[in-house]
């Protein structure tokens, strides 16, 4: 019962990041598709990211962040 409670709470939390880096999308004025995988979420985002100098600084920490969580849930 305590694996999967925990199990929950880091795929709560990883889909939270998934959902600030989206809402800071629409900041800067970009938008993602509404159906993106949590699975291919990185490999989506993330060359938007590098391609952006400010969204670099604000985004790849998250995104990091988001795939160590996505590793761990796996």
């Amino acid at each position: 019962r305590a694996l999967l409670s925990s199990r929950k709470a880091v795929q709560r939390k990883c889909i939270d990041l998934a959902n600030e880096i989206r809402g800071l999308f629409r900041v800067f004025g970009l938008r993602l598709p509404s159906r993106v995988d949590q699975a291919s979420f990185d490999e989506r985002v993330r060359p938007i990211i590098e391609a952006d100098p400010d969204l670099s600084h604000a985004l790849l920490p998250l995104l990091d962040a988001r795939a160590v969580l996505f590793a761990t849930y796996r």
